[in-house]
């Protein structure tokens, strides 16, 4: 897979960048944990700044997340629940006490989810229910995006070629060290959410 993708964008370049980034968004596919530190891998052996890089995949991010956006303020979260993939992961409730937590806490929640593998691109539909202004709703996405983006394509980018040389004790290491960071902060993050019934089966 990491072949596949590396090769695309050798061929497409900042192109494809874009447009797997906004499927990322909207179908949550190809995952950016494949596909950043790939794009920073490409930075590091074209003529692309790395900066360059971050900021297509962060503004290919921001088009794909108002597709959520706009189902959540103009179909509702009905449309969204419809689909079979998401009904494991998040139910109606959560969704509506999300929509209340941005009424309540206002709208910096958008840039915390924004660093949640899945819940980055659903946190969408509860800010398009609220109405949340677009002021605040692409400011915040944007510290969000443009955190988790550098993360991974500067994994990328540092790693340079031995990314793929030792793609599997890098992804061990890193493995290891998400373990860490779950048991660290995602474990109270996740307990927060339960108790504020934000995930599904809360």
């Amino acid at each position: 897979m990491l072949d596949v993708f590396n090769q695309f964008f050798m061929n497409y370049g900042l192109v494809a960048i874009f447009i797997l980034m906004i499927s990322n968004m909207i179908i949550f596919t190809p995952p950016s944990e494949i596909l950043l530190p790939l794009a920073g891998f490409f930075a590091y052996t074209s003529e692309y700044p790395v900066i360059l890089v971050i900021s297509i995949a962060v503004f290919a991010n921001l088009i794909g997340t108002y597709f959520w956006y706009f189902i959540g303020k103009n179909l509702g979260c009905e449309f969204f629940l419809k689909m079979k993939f998401v009904k494991k992961r998040i139910n109606k409730e959560s969704l509506f006490n999300l929509s209340e937590k941005f009424r309540k806490d206002e709208a910096y929640w958008v840039g915390i989810f924004r660093l949640f593998p899945f819940v980055r691109a659903i946190v969408s539909i509860p800010a398009g229910m609220v109405k949340m202004p677009h002021k605040y709703f692409i400011f915040y996405s944007l510290i969000g995006m443009f955190v988790w983006t550098s993360f991974w394509v500067l994994l990328g980018y540092l790693f340079g070629m031995s990314f793929f040389e030792y793609e599997s004790s890098i992804s061990l290491i890193f493995m290891i060290f998400l373990v860490l960071v779950i048991l660290v902060f995602y474990n109270k993050m996740i307990t927060y959410l339960k108790r504020e019934n934000l995930l599904y089966g809360a």
